[in-house]
């Protein structure tokens, strides 16, 4: 009783405390409910021009307000507390409009609020970006505040980090020169959607015979239209490639498919790119950096692109021995249809196949087979078994508002802490293909900015994952593949980030972070799927339920890692061909510094002229020379899953705790190499992710 007595008498002390505050410096955020974020979902044209007027207006009234303040009369209220409320507001209605530009059944609607989505974009490049209000408000407040939260560890961090930001943007240049940046920005930004948008909306798709299609799966060749003459259509996505590449047995068609692929917003984006490149060099020129690349990087954790290229080149020496290896390996037994070029190398088309068919004879592992042992709906709720375990939360789906959200199989959960006894936020999934999607890759959009009130609770975020599974057909369920899986478990990963990161601030809450940090945590819940007890604990037979037997799963494991070396290679490749093309400022010679690269890295593996990478590089358009992050961020999660697994591993509650306090928890305000530092006890190193390769 006593206990009781003590316990009740400091929670009305805390709360005494928050309500003490309640004046101009509070901040008590609204309690985030799936009612409440219905009502924000715009259903009409109407509704998303309102969304992004009510943005851009609480912006312009926010600016208004900090330039009435005389700078000796800025406090933590007026100032940081406006901005940022403001801020929250627009972000949580941009990110809504980014959402239903791209998920929403209407494509009317999905019309509009693309349409709003580019006013609120270009709104931002226009006036935010190196508002000049804004930053002398905050310079202000940091250099004559009247009170003292600007000299507490986060106000000074925040203030800091905010007038850096408007600094790299320029806000420090003269007027004529900023007006030239915005200029410069809108065109950048128009001419790299542009660019994305003509490999997206590419409909080029090749027609084939059923003969021609032999190997295919025959659960695949039903997901394939057929024409008048009952020929296939193969689209140019990424899922039918893959599945050519990997499984058909013609090796005319394989060629075909890959040349057709490669050639994807050819010519289109020949122009584009080179008007892309120039305007980006001359944005950096306008900061004294000498390429785009450096100015990129500037403010990332990896600095410049002499240390990303060093880093990349570093791990590409390293792979090249163990890329050598499964090469050796893989020819012994080559599939029919295949035959190597007379300098002893693979054609590039037929790489796939012949590692997915020493797949299928040496480990007697078909992905596509094993894909009976993933059904999504079973795989999803042991999934979420697993991160109730490790990070302390439980997910409870909400029901009964199909109708009132963007599409009809939409689904959503209530993600609750037990650790903080909170509600964290609410997850909405939206897996399956749709022809009125206009997502091609499985992504993480985060709605709501999940941030703190004035008495460090978390208020309730909102994320969505997207994928393009196939639908449920018959009494069949959907059914992963391996790698299907590994997906959900990287854009979960994204989610979990968002909801967890629940910053003081709406311009750190979350997965806005470094860019070269932002995939960390996704990728280290990719290496989940290394412990063989995790997959087995979701693997369950549709039919049978029964689980994998160990002997598989000791199968699948080791066909994962075999061509590992290879995968990693060519993300290396890429992200060097990202760095260098952002060096270049044209595209007179990329095509050659592309083949030169390819032959440096790859040994085993001839080159085609007729593959026009630069061209359809997606990547390019928003990532730019920051691609290196994936290998990068790849390196760092090694590192943290393997402290994870010393430390009672992904079953383990306590390093979970750990994990969530030090590496999600802070958001984008902690600099990531303080947070890993804290984790690991060290800076992170190389070593976890390069023993993965020394382990048959």
């Amino acid at each position: 009783m006593k206990k009781i007595i003590i316990m009740l008498c400091i929670v009305t002390f805390v709360l005494n405390g928050c309500k003490r505050k309640q004046g101009a410096q509070e901040r008590l955020c609204t309690r985030i409910d799936i009612d409440r974020i219905i009502d924000l979902l715009p259903t009409t044209n109407i509704e998303a021009k309102s969304l992004a007027d009510s943005a851009i207006q609480t912006m312009n009234d926010m600016i208004t307000s900090l330039d009435s303040i005389p700078a000796q009369q800025k406090d933590f209220s007026n100032t940081i507390r406006a901005y940022d409320s403001a801020k929250f507001h627009f972000l949580t209605h941009k990110n809504i409009l980014s959402a239903v530009s791209v998920l929403a059944s209407d494509t009317a609607l999905q019309t509009a609020a693309h349409q709003q989505l580019h006013a609120l974009n270009q709104y931002e490049t226009d006036v935010l970006d190196r508002n000049a209000t804004i930053y002398q408000a905050l310079k202000d407040y940091y250099d004559y505040g009247k009170d003292t939260q600007r000299k507490t560890v986060a106000g000074k961090h925040f203030l800091q980090q905010m007038l850096q930001r408007f600094e790299h943007k320029g806000v420090l240049l003269p007027v004529a020169q900023r007006a030239d940046i915005v200029k410069l920005e809108q065109q950048i930004n128009q001419l790299a959607g542009q660019y994305a948008g003509n490999i997206v909306y590419d409909t080029r798709s090749l027609v084939m015979p059923q003969d021609d299609l032999y190997g295919l799966p025959s659960s695949f060749m039903q997901t394939l239209q057929q024409n008048e003459q009952g020929n296939y259509v193969l689209p140019l996505d990424y899922e039918t490639f893959f599945m050519v590449m990997e499984n058909c047995l013609v090796q005319r068609t394989r060629q075909e498919y890959f040349v057709a692929f490669g050639q994807r917003a050819y010519p289109q984006n020949v122009t584009v790119l080179q008007q892309l490149l120039k305007k980006r060099h001359q944005l950096a020129t306008y900061f004294n950096y000498p390429d785009f690349a450096s100015y990129q990087l500037s403010n990332q954790m990896v600095k410049t692109p002499k240390r990303a290229e060093h880093f990349l080149w570093g791990l590409v020496h390293q792979l090249q021995k163990y890329d050598q290896q499964d090469f050796e390996e893989v020819i012994k037994n080559l599939p029919p249809s295949v035959t190597l070029t007379k300098s002893g190398q693979l054609n590039p088309w037929d790489e796939a196949l012949v590692k997915s068919w020493y797949r299928k004879k040496h480990f007697h592992v078909d992905d596509y087979q094993l894909s009976d042992y993933f059904p999504l709906e079973h795989t999803l709720t042991e999934l979420f078994r697993l991160f109730h375990n490790f990070f302390h939360i439980e997910f409870i789906k909400q029901d009964g508002h199909e109708q009132q959200l963007w599409g009809s199989d939409v689904i959503c959960y209530k993600v609750r802490s037990l650790t903080k006894q909170v509600v964290l936020g609410y997850l909405f999934l939206d897996l399956y293909k749709h022809s009125y999607k206009r997502i091609t890759e499985p992504c993480h959009m985060m709605l709501i900015p999940t941030i703190k009130d004035d008495c460090s609770i978390p208020c309730a975020g909102a994320s969505v994952v997207v994928a393009n599974f196939n639908t449920p057909v018959d009494d069949k369920p959907t059914l992963l593949e391996l790698h299907d899986v590994k997906t959900l478990f990287h854009e979960l990963g994204h989610a979990l980030h968002a909801l967890f990161g629940s910053a003081c601030f709406a311009d750190f809450a979350g997965t806005q972070v470094v860019k070269d940090f932002v995939e960390v945590p996704s990728l280290m819940l990719e290496y989940w799927l290394d412990d063989p007890s995790v997959i087995r604990f979701i693997s369950s037979h549709y039919q049978t339920n029964q689980h994998l037997s160990h002997d598989k799963i000791e199968q699948i494991v080791s066909a994962q890692k075999f061509g590992l070396a290879g995968r990693m290679l060519k993300q290396l490749f890429l992200s060097l061909v990202a760095l260098q093309i952002s060096r270049s400022g044209h595209d007179t010679h990329i095509h050659k510094m592309i083949e030169k690269l390819y032959k440096a890295i790859f040994k085993h593996i001839a080159y085609d002229p007729h593959h026009y990478l630069e061209y359809n590089f997606t990547h390019m358009a928003n990532y730019a020379a920051s691609y290196y992050t994936y290998v990068w961020s790849r390196v760092i999660a090694a590192d943290l899953f393997q402290h994870i697994q010393h430390h009672g591993g992904i079953h383990s509650n306590d390093i979970g705790k750990e994990y969530v306090h030090d590496i999600l928890n802070p958001g984008g305000f902690v600099p990531p190499y303080s947070m890993i530092k804290k984790f690991l006890n060290r800076p992170f190193n190389n070593k976890a992710f390069l023993q993965q390769f020394e382990t048959k």
